[in-house]
């Protein structure tokens, strides 16, 4: 899997995403679920 590095410019839906992930969510949000939103992000 070459270049799967994540461009996330502030501003885009994917950074508010992250952002409101990171941010509010990650307490309630399982690891599991983090990874199966961030393996279906591609």
């Amino acid at each position: 899997m070459e270049g799967n590095t994540y461009e996330v410019r502030p501003g885009s839906l994917l950074g508010k995403v992250l952002e409101r992930l990171t941010a509010q969510s990650l307490q309630r949000v399982g690891n599991a679920e983090l990874v199966k939103i961030l393996e279906t992000t591609d």
